[in-house]
């Protein structure tokens, strides 16, 4: 049987890369492009513009 030998075991030590992947001003940033694009094609589908695109695809 294994005992635990530090009291850092079995814990996630993260890297500077991963610690900045979960940044939340990076996750924040990406959501906002993401609502904004949404947003974005939401309105041209209901403009005569996106109502033009529809019928020509």
């Amino acid at each position: 049987m294994s005992t635990a030998k530090s009291n850092t075991e079995g814990t996630i030590v993260m890297s500077g890369w991963a610690e900045q992947q979960r940044s939340p001003k990076k996750n924040m940033t990406g959501f906002l492009i993401v609502v904004g694009l949404h947003a974005v094609v939401g309105w041209l589908m209901l403009s005569a513009t996106g109502q033009g695109f529809v019928k020509a695809v």
